[in-house]
């Protein structure tokens, strides 16, 4: 019965059971479940009335601690005739409740007089041992489980094992549909360790001609679109073509967590329609995960709630889905557009200045001191850029310049970030080591520290190639993580 976790009323009562052992998955016994005088299973929680019934003797029953609630004779009573259940019950001559002192099982026996003790009933102990070895999200350990009785005992927990990594399959992009390539996941749990690289779709590659009116063929007259590359063929009524002929094929879009199912009709002109809606199915949690989709119990599932749900470009699936969503939720973040965020966009360094400025609360007063930042070209960033420089947060690129539009690095987020917390009076303490990194010595000077800091906070893990990258640019997506 292993995995069962609930024994319905009188599920066994018509068998006669030797000896039960259950499942450490069970949680509830129903009404007259059983007919026996052995039971043992860890986890349990409820037993209902007359669950384990005994038409005979016994010598007694373990109750594990995990039992909080125990029915009305459910244990230690037998019918005084099996066949006239009319005549009653009694107790069984001589029923022993062994288990924990303080428990359900305690108070089980003094409220039907039975006698209890403190431990297991079994006196045999024939030990069978498992080793489970650990794995990325938890410890090993070795477990011996008594044979007779079920009766376990678990030994002290390991740390948790390292991810498996595996190198994601690369998915080509379509005309509709955007490819990705590299980045790398854990084997054993599912967990995406770094992000691959998205490549936009190709878009359709169309050619077009005009369908001669010949009067056997069905869209006479209209134009075609055809895509060689996806083999999409799409049709364009001329003035004298036709419109539709209603001949419309039907497709069914099964509903999601999220998303309602319909019927969709596409006429072979092109046009379409939908109706025939159902209702989103919803999310299934089990152990804090849906079983349909995957997503973890208490993330944002990219529904009508959702913050980013406007961005077009923002995947609720990928890794910086919630970074986006606190971002904009704070007031942080706007998009690059009404319904377009570029997560992967590189950051410029007026972006930057601009997110920590609004995280200030937007301070005004300050001087401009950089000759490439004025109120004509950067009216957005000015106010931004003079709070920064007069906290000392940037320091300017030399020769009086900010360089506004200029792609900043992974190493000047680093710094301009570690000053931020420093001047925030934020523990900037923690340091990693940077000899780990292939590429270390391409840290410049200005920046080591801070690589240091975002190394050891975890800010910064490096590339599947062992490489810091401190020259690569940093993109929109890779700040909100920070």
């Amino acid at each position: 019965m292993g995995g069962v976790r609930y024994i319905d009323d009188a599920a066994f009562n018509a068998h006669a059971c030797e000896s039960i052992v259950l499942p450490d998955s069970v949680r509830v016994v129903g009404d007259n479940a059983f007919s026996s005088s052995v039971l043992k299973a860890n986890g349990l929680r409820v037993l209902e009335e007359g669950a384990f019934f005994s038409c005979g003797a016994g010598e007694g029953v373990f109750i594990p601690a995990s039992v909080t609630y125990l029915g009305t004779k459910c244990l230690g009573y037998y019918q005084l005739d099996p066949e006239d259940p009319y005549l009653g019950s009694d107790t069984i001559p001589g029923f022993v409740i062994y288990g924990s002192t303080g428990t359900a099982a305690a108070t089980y026996a003094n409220e039907n007089t039975f006698t209890f003790k403190n431990g297991i009933s079994c006196s045999a102990y024939k030990y069978v041992v498992e080793t489970m070895n650990a794995s990325c999200q938890s410890g090993g350990f070795t477990r011996k489980i008594c044979a007779v009785c079920g009766y376990a005992e678990v030994g002290a927990k390991t740390s948790a094992g390292r991810h498996n990594a595996v190198a994601n399959s690369a998915i080509d992009a379509t005309c509709t549909r955007p490819g990705y390539t590299g980045g790398t996941l854990c084997v054993s749990c599912g967990e995406i360790l770094s992000a691959p690289f998205r490549s936009v779709a190709l878009g359709h590659s169309w050619s077009s001609y005009t369908i001669g009116a010949q009067s056997e063929l069905q869209y006479f007259g209209m134009k075609c679109h055809y895509c060689a590359r996806c083999d999409t063929t799409l049709y364009e009524p001329s003035s004298s073509g036709r419109v539709h002929d209603y001949s419309y094929s039907m497709c069914e879009i099964y509903p999601s967590c999220t998303a309602k199912g319909c019927i969709e009709y596409s006429c072979a002109c092109g046009y379409s329609y939908r109706d025939s809606y159902v209702d989103a199915l919803g999310h299934d949690f089990v152990n804090g995960v849906c079983t349909r989709c995957g997503l973890k119990e208490g993330e944002c599932d990219g529904g009508a709630d959702c913050p980013s749900r406007r961005f077009i470009d923002v995947n609720t699936q990928a890794w910086h889905h919630q970074y986006v969503d606190f971002a904009v939720q704070q007031g942080q973040f706007g998009g690059t557009s009404g319904n377009t965020f570029e997560p992967d966009t590189a950051m410029t360094r007026a972006m930057l200045v601009t997110v920590l400025w609004r995280y200030e609360g937007q301070p005004g007063g300050y001087q401009n001191i950089f000759t490439d930042v004025n109120a004509k070209d950067g009216s957005w960033y000015i106010d931004a850029v003079s709070w920064a420089a007069s906290n000392g947060v940037v320091n300017g690129v030399g020769n009086g310049r900010f360089d506004p539009t200029g792609k900043i690095t992974r190493e000047q987020l680093a710094t301009i970030l570690f000053r931020y917390a420093q001047n925030k009076g934020i523990d900037t303490s923690r340091r990693g080591g940077l000899s780990g990194f292939s590429d270390a010595g391409s840290v410049s000077g200005f920046a080591k520290e801070a690589m240091q800091r975002a190394v050891g906070e975890g800010l910064i893990n490096g590339s599947n190639e062992g490489k810091l990258m401190p020259l690569g640019n940093a993109s929109r997506a890779r700040l909100l993580q920070f």
